[in-house]
């Protein structure tokens, strides 16, 4: 046989074999999208990719095969997974794919599940949604800025969607603050929305951001940002009896457009007869609660300096609340109601704040402004949709997490390090502070109460905060001027007056809010930083900045109850709070306006705060939550 023919024939061997080889290659791998365990089994879903007869998939964990399927198509797939793995250790698992020589052809990326804190490299396709900050027009050119969310896919991108259209494509960056220009123009007289969305090597969206709107808002057809001069066509944030009516009537019908879940009524205490809103027991359920919401007042978390009385619950607490009622927090629609009008609705803002703070999305979160008692009454033609029962909570939690949203809106909280730079700040353009205890306490005419009621000489009175006063440069912003409280015109509550107590105790009108801010001193494109004595009233500031206004806020959670405690005085017990010499005191004229000192026998124990006067750093309860989320 001669050289030639001998090459020739080894060409063709290798030829045949390249050929076997390569039977069942793709371009591209699968992804796994979620690890998640239910009822004790763990199981796995992934995006599969299409591969030729005779190729295999193997499940590997933590180095080890738990399962082995054939090969499937272009789809999303899920399996239980066949082994039990531990949830407080650090799993991994990735897809090896086979061809009929056994050989591997394609691998997914590694997805880590269980106690991620545990993990040394947590892949970001887990992560938080990208959120827009900003979309602005600057010399004629439109701009975007936002917080960008790293995702560990192999020629990951970014697409900017402007009004449906995609603008721009770029190449996914990390866990940091992006901006770019946009390509196009847009018109500043119309509505406009923008949005990103990531994508992973095989053009799939991994991840996208909540809507920005930008432009003329009034132009806008969603509820959730035009400025009206009622609530009739908002669908979200803040809802009429009317809208409530409807979705009651047919939710499968009138459901804001996306929304597949089941419409949940959450309302705090019933009617001043005894009533609560209709449901059907499936579709609509209507859940009652105690009248003050479901906050904690005693509750307490630490911040790393000091304990904040009344503070936002931690992961295990709000999914708690979620789980009692069975609430889908990817699914359902939730509308939070007041059945008797008071100014103690602050509590269930409060309430609904915290879902939104935990990620719940604001097109599925409502508030019905007013009462149920005042927006349902007999003059109102709409009493009979109120009943006698309401819905039974299910006998057993459900097993939902806030962590399946990977919203990280934490920063709609800061702390007192951040509020204490803020305050100290003298030119405090691109801020306006806004102060909601009320005109009273702003000026120190009223005493701040504290937590505790053992001050006095008999150690029975009510305490107070050392000082009074308000923070420096924060304007006096009492909650109540938010609300109408004056249109009372029958006797809505049966006691048979007519009285302040029969107000609708509705918020003010989108129009007339922003008019409210201006008068009070916002300016167009200020962070609103807000605060009262607790947290609670300043919610509502929050409430409307965030989801009636779009004005970028933030809320000191700590508020006065632990600002006012930062001072360099002695409680009843004759401990000194504060040394001279620390860097957290707030009595301070760098941060606030003192207007009186409070007599050491009525000032509140320093025990309770547990303070670390060596502290460095206030973030602790933020990187708390976002450890959760990112569990």
């Amino acid at each position: 046989m001669s050289k030639n023919v001998v090459i020739k024939i080894v060409l063709l061997l290798a030829l045949i074999s390249i050929n076997t080889y390569a039977s069942g290659v793709i371009v591209g791998k699968p992804t796994i999208n979620k690890v998640f365990n239910y009822k004790g089994t763990w199981y796995l879903r992934y995006q599969d990719v299409k591969l030729e007869e005779g190729t295999k998939e193997k499940v590997v964990v933590n180095g080890l095969i738990d399962r082995v399927v054939q090969s499937g198509r272009n789809e999303e797939r899920g399996f239980p997974l066949m082994e039990s793995y531990d949830l407080t250790l650090c799993n991994e698992l990735h897809i090896d794919i086979y061809n009929e020589h056994k050989k591997i052809v394609s691998q997914s990326n590694v997805f880590k599940f269980g106690d991620l804190t545990k993990c040394t490299d947590v892949p970001s396709s887990n992560s938080t949604k990208p959120m827009i900050t900003n979309i602005f027009n600057y010399k004629n050119r439109w701009y975007i800025r936002y917080e960008d969310t790293h995702v560990a896919f192999d020629n990951a991108y970014e697409e900017m969607v402007v009004n449906g259209t995609v603008d721009r494509v770029i190449q996914n960056g990390q866990n940091e603050e992006r901006g770019f220009p946009l390509s196009q123009s847009y018109d500043e007289t119309a509505c406009n929305e923008g949005q990103i969305k990531i994508y992973d090597g095989l053009n799939n969206v991994v991840v996208e951001s909540e809507i920005f709107k930008f432009g003329d808002l009034t132009k806008c057809a969603s509820s959730s940002t035009p400025l009206m001069d009622n609530y009739e066509n908002y669908q979200s944030g803040i809802i009429s009896a009317n809208r409530l009516s409807k979705y009651i009537d047919n939710w499968s019908e009138n459901r804001p457009q996306g929304v597949t879940g089941r419409l949940v009524i959450i309302q705090a205490g019933a009617t001043s007869n005894g009533k609560v809103l209709k449901n059907d027991g499936e579709n609509v359920l209507t859940y009652k609660i105690p009248a003050g919401g479901a906050c904690d007042p005693s509750y307490m978390r630490h911040d790393g300096v000091a304990n904040i009385p009344g503070a936002m619950v931690n992961g295990m607490r709000i999914d708690g609340m979620i789980n009692t009622f069975h609430l889908n927090p990817e699914k359902d629609f939730i509308v939070f109601a007041v059945g008797v009008g008071s100014t103690k609705m602050r509590d269930v803002i409060r309430s609904l704040w915290s879902l939104n703070y935990w990620g719940w999305s604001h097109d599925r979160l409502a508030f019905l402004n007013g009462s149920v008692d005042y927006d349902f009454s007999v003059s109102s033609g709409l009493n009979n949709y109120l009943v006698d029962t309401a819905s039974t909570p299910p006998a057993t939690p459900s097993t939902y997490s806030m962590k399946s949203l990977k919203n990280d809106r934490t920063n709609l909280h800061i702390y007192i390090n951040e509020m204490m730079k803020i305050a100290a700040l003298d030119d405090k353009n691109g801020y306006f502070i806004a102060d909601a205890r009320g005109t009273s306490e702003y000026s120190g005419a009223k005493k701040s109460k504290a937590a505790s009621k053992n001050c006095g000489e008999n150690h029975d009175k009510q305490c107070y905060s050392p000082y009074q006063g308000h923070i420096r440069d924060a304007v006096d912003f009492p909650y109540t001027d938010l609300l109408i409280l004056d249109d009372q015109s029958e006797d809505v509550n049966g006691d048979g007056n007519i009285s302040k107590d029969d107000a609708s105790f509705k918020f003010k009108s989108p129009s007339a809010l922003e008019a409210l801010y201006a008068q009070k001193g916002y300016r167009k494109g200020d962070k609103v930083i807000t605060y009262c004595r607790t947290g609670r009233k300043a919610t509502l500031i929050a409430f409307t900045s965030d989801m009636v206004l779009n004005y970028d806020v933030a809320m000191y959670d700590g508020s006065w109850i632990q600002w006012g405690e930062m001072a360099n005085r002695e409680d009843l017990n004759g401990t000194t709070i504060l040394p001279a010499e620390s860097k957290w005191i707030t009595d301070n004229p760098d941060y606030s306006v003192n207007l009186g000192y409070t007599s050491p026998v009525d000032t509140q124990s320093v025990d309770s705060y547990e303070i670390n006067n060596s502290a460095t750093s206030s973030q602790q309860v933020k990187l708390e939550d976002q450890a959760y989320l990112n569990q």
